[in-house]
C-alpha cells in the first residue's frame, strides 16, 4: 500500500507544474502530510525505498518529515 501511495505522491508532484498552485499545496501536499504524520509504515517505506523515486521526492520527503517533527514537538 504505501508504494501505491507513494506513487501517487510522486505523480503529483511530477505534474505540480499542470496544476493550478493551489490545487497542489492545498490538496496533495496536505494528503502526502497527513498519509506521512499517520503511518510509521510509510515514512520507514520510502526512507529503504528513496532510490526507487525521482530526484525531488527527498525532498519532498525531507519537507513531510520536517513538518512531522515540528507537528509532534507541539504535542
Amino acid at each position: 500500500m504505501s508504494e501505491a501511495i507513494w506513487g501517487l505522491v510522486e505523480h503529483s508532484y511530477v505534474q505540480k507544474g499542470n496544476l493550478p498552485k493551489d490545487c497542489y499545496r492545498d490538496c496533495w501536499e496536505v494528503y502526502a502530510a497527513e498519509r506521512y504524520k499517520k503511518s510509521r509504515v510509510f515514512r520507514e517505506y520510502f526512507k529503504e525505498n528513496f532510490g526507487w523515486y525521482i530526484k525531488g521526492m527527498d525532498d519532498v520527503a525531507k519537507k513531510l518529515d520536517a513538518q512531522d517533527q515540528i507537528s509532534r514537538s507541539r504535542q
